[in-house]
């Protein structure tokens, strides 16, 4: 089964991995995933979703911003690597540029009819599945 990709945040923490030690916290909302559109756009998955998420504006605007934040990266390379605060900054404003058909909930008991072929549930509340045709 071919699946699109889901990104996080995650604990963008500079000094680990964020499970454990001291009083680091673990710092990921499993809540808080985006689905890549381009991705998306490919795959089976989601097409049981409105277009929203796969429409020409969605891609220009995720291309757009993948585009600026390697060019951001690579200025800063190799005498400095990206902040947390870098990867915090730039997570936020794909989140505010996203539509909500690609912001993906954790699939919870219930949300869902078929729990084998879907994802989760995006932020209009639809279930983001495999549907093969």
């Amino acid at each position: 089964m071919v699946v699109p990709r889901a990104g996080a945040l995650g604990t963008n923490s500079a000094s680990g991995n964020g499970f454990g030690g001291g009083d680091q916290k673990f710092a990921v909302d499993a809540n808080d995933r985006l689905l890549d559109p381009i991705v998306l756009s490919k795959v089976g998955a989601g097409k049981n979703m409105s277009d929203s998420g796969t429409d020409a504006a969605t891609l220009d605007k995720f291309e757009a911003l993948w585009a600026s934040v390697n060019s951001t990266r690579n200025e800063m390379l190799p005498s400095n690597l990206p902040s947390s605060s870098n990867f915090t900054s730039w997570w936020a404003q794909l989140k505010r540029e996203m539509p909500s058909a690609v912001q993906l909930h954790t699939l919870r008991p219930g949300d869902c009819a078929d729990v084998d072929k879907c994802l989760g549930t995006n932020r209009d509340g639809h279930c983001v599945c495999n549907v093969f045709k």
